[in-house]
């Protein structure tokens, strides 16, 4: 029974020194192992049609970092990997949250590509959100995921929530407070009130 670990260990020890020689197999491998594990992972978190690039994007995050150097322990491979794909999912909520915030403006005509600056700024905000989503309470972190990027209706999310309307909306509105403070905390841009909404609630739950 013990020897299965070990032989997975060696598995992703293999891949990463593959991946680091710039050897072709070891993304093909890396991409068998995981990928119908990381499919699941986007299927429950996303909607259908974002599960593609997801993937496809985890996979170049983490075999760059793996060709930087940055996978120190080979054998913690998977959690390594699903902790980007963490930050991928996180990184669709924020842009979903921003969507569907936004009044929907007409289609802007197709003009030059986009600015790398900017596209560099998205990809820093996206990371930093994913960072901030992760200290949320699951509860909050929840209602966002539902709402915004799985796009459930509120009735729905009371009915499984077991929440009334008003229930609902106040956890969605308390949950964007914290999110945007705690935001604010990581730019060093807080306000007095912030220091109201990330304080740890008390025990009782009042």
């Amino acid at each position: 029974m013990a020897a299965e670990p070990v032989e997975e260990s060696a598995r992703w020890q293999s891949i990463v020194a593959r991946i680091h020689a710039e050897d072709p197999s070891g993304l093909e491998s890396f991409y068998e192992e995981f990928s119908p594990g990381l499919r699941l992972f986007f299927r429950h978190h996303l909607r259908s049609y974002e599960v593609d690039d997801q993937v496809h994007d985890t996979f170049l995050a983490a075999a760059a970092a793996i060709r930087a150097g940055q996978v120190k322990r080979p054998e913690k491979l998977p959690a390594f990997l699903y902790t980007i794909a963490h930050r991928q999912a996180a990184g669709c909520i924020a842009e979903a949250m921003r969507r569907r915030s936004e009044p929907q403006a007409p289609p802007e005509p197709l003009t030059e590509p986009p600015d790398p600056e900017q596209l560099a700024v998205r990809r820093q905000q996206r990371r930093l959100v994913a960072e901030v989503l992760g200290k949320l309470e699951p509860a909050e972190r929840e209602v966002l995921v539902r709402f915004y990027v799985q796009e459930q209706d509120a009735e729905r999310i009371c009915q499984d929530l077991a929440l009334s309307e008003t229930q609902f909306r106040l956890r969605k509105y308390r949950a964007k407070e914290r999110l945007s403070a705690l935001l604010r905390k990581e730019m060093g841009e807080e306000r007095p009130g912030d220091k109201i909404l990330l304080r740890k609630k008390p025990a009782s739950g009042h």
